[in-house]
């Protein structure tokens, strides 16, 4: 594959998750590019949006197909994973600050002896 080709794969890649049926999806697409690519050895990026769509158009085409209840749970799991890490951040947060606090009031107890 020319260079072309491999940037439009990666401007694909870029905006696809790296989930399983997103990877499944983009992997399909790679190897019919690939197939068109050794016909072609020549092709543009032009070509390949000409030919395929815009990587934003794949993406939304991608959206289109996919069942509504594999949408909304991807973005409850991103919700869920969010929240979580909201919550482990601000424990470590908290513990820090218990750690300074403890390591000032043993500086504290030290200057005074």
């Amino acid at each position: 594959m020319n260079k072309d080709v491999n940037k439009y794969l990666k401007d694909i890649k870029s905006l696809l998750p790296d989930f399983s049926e997103e990877k499944h999806y983009y992997d399909n697409l790679r190897i019919l590019i690939e197939k068109e690519t050794k016909n072609n050895p020549h092709m543009t990026y032009e070509d390949c949006v000409e030919q395929y769509g815009h990587p934003k158009d794949i993406l939304i085409h991608f959206y289109e197909e996919s069942d509504g209840d594999f949408i909304i749970e991807r973005v409850r799991k991103q919700q869920l994973s969010r929240n979580i890490f909201n919550v482990v951040f601000g424990c470590v947060v908290v513990l820090a600050f218990i750690a300074i606090f403890l390591i000032f009031m043993v500086f504290l107890r030290k200057s005074l002896l």
